[in-house]
């Protein structure tokens, strides 16, 4: 019996170290590789953020380029303070872009009135043609400045001259029922 215990015991002795080994094996080996995978991810998720965030930055520089040019454009035209808002890096793109005027607070594009969306969507057109750098497209109008006033619509035609004179506009195809607009052209075919 003492000498089968003395077996047992060895056999056991045994089986403690190979486990202590393992046990040592396991903290080098798995801990250690758990430490580098963690290391990874975190430097994983730094470069998935960068990868999220270059474009968004890039692209709200190229908006605000677009509403600044745009707005410069609005303020040719539209007499009541009236402006697109420009994005902060920490905005959503969410593509609801915010306008302000008219002693009104913020609000989304979609709220606008039927002339102020009228005057968004010129600006934004003929902001994303210079931005762009496509000078020598013809310019379509189908009835822009139907909802302006008399005043306004003179300020549009004041603006497209100079955008004519200035080469910004190729070629004006300009489709109007109001004489004022289509009048105040020289040098046209109608």
């Amino acid at each position: 019996l003492r000498s089968d215990t003395y077996v047992r015991m060895s056999e056991v002795e045994r089986t403690l170290r190979a486990q202590s080994g393992l046990k040592e094996r396991y903290q080098e080996e798995v801990l250690n590789e758990l430490s580098r995978i963690e290391k990874d991810m975190t430097e994983l998720l730094l470069i998935e953020k960068a990868l999220i965030d270059i474009p968004k930055e890039i692209t709200i520089d190229f908006l605000n380029g677009i509403f600044e040019q745009a707005n410069k454009i609005i303020d040719a035209v539209w007499t009541i303070p009236f402006r697109i808002e420009p994005l902060t890096y920490d905005s959503d793109l969410n593509y609801e872009f915010m306008v302000s005027g008219d002693n009104q607070t913020l609000r989304e594009m979609s709220e606008c009135s039927e002339g102020q969306t009228e005057i968004l969507s010129l600006a934004i057109n003929l902001a994303l043609r210079i931005e762009l750098g496509h000078l020598d497209i013809p310019m379509v109008l189908d009835e822009t400045g139907r909802t302006f006033d008399e005043k306004h619509k003179q300020n549009l035609v004041f603006l497209l001259k100079k955008l004519l004179d200035e080469k910004i506009i190729s070629q004006l195809f300009l489709i109007s029922h109001h004489a004022i607009i289509h009048d105040s052209f020289s040098n046209i075919e109608t």
